[in-house]
């Protein structure tokens, strides 16, 4: 599904896209998707696989014209961000003002590993795909540093957008037990976040909208729903 779903649209369906100079380009909209955020179209230039999961160099299609920049922005790690602050999470908040890496801090203070562990395992795994060290730098505790912060990024994001231990099972390559084990243990290191998740989807309920920190609402009518997959 992944695949046909690349291939139709960055490299079938650009075609359509590309004007009379051989040049595609996007069109932004500001007030389309229903959670509020800028989205692109024709192509949707967001969707693109980033840099790690480019299997494909797809990005590298993308060339800016003579004398000409492309530039390429990104939040960092925006949904993280609005979380510690919304949840008033303060061990979240504090890997925030230190500057750290939010995935490996998280890793950090689910797992007991110290930070700068994770960091220099990271730096070792991009040194060994750059081709500046050999594979066995990647020794067993590098390894479990790096599958370590992979895992609390997939929480993190995940349970965010409402993934259940199924999904992040099949994600990690791991049993559902295994799954469930390692959500409660990021719901345990952050209980403030576990009450922001509960008392959301309570006042929802309530009233069949979410709304953000400065009031914006969204209706979810979907949330009082009898099918269970609706909801």
């Amino acid at each position: 599904r992944n695949l046909t779903k690349l291939h139709g649209t960055y490299i079938e369906g650009i075609h359509d896209l590309v004007d009379a100079r051989g040049r595609v380009h996007t069109k932004f909209n500001q007030d389309v998707t229903r959670t509020g955020r800028l989205s692109s179209v024709d192509p949707n230039l967001q969707n693109i696989p980033n840099i790690e999961r480019d299997k494909w160099r797809l990005r590298t299609a993308f060339i800016a014209s003579p004398h000409m920049t492309l530039l390429v922005h990104d939040y960092n790690q925006l949904e993280m961000r609005l979380l510690a602050a919304g949840a008033r999470e303060k061990d979240m908040i504090d890997i925030f003002l230190r500057n750290w890496d939010i995935h490996m801090g998280n890793a950090s203070m689910m797992m007991g590993i110290p930070y700068d562990e994770l960091v220099e395992a990271k730096k070792i795994d991009k040194k060994v795909k750059d081709g500046l060290l050999q594979s066995l730098a990647l020794t067993e505790r590098v390894m479990y540093c790096l599958v370590a912060r992979a895992s609390a990024k997939n929480i993190g994001f995940g349970l965010n957008y409402g993934m259940g231990a199924g999904k992040l099972a099949v994600d990690l390559g791991i049993t559902r037990a295994e799954a469930e084990s390692k959500i409660a243990q990021y719901k345990r290191t952050y209980p403030a976040v576990t009450k922001f998740y509960e008392e959301c989807v309570r006042t929802t309920l309530q009233t069949g909208y979410s709304f953000t920190i400065l009031g914006r609402r969204r209706n979810l009518p979907g949330i009082a729903s009898s099918r269970n997959d609706e909801r």
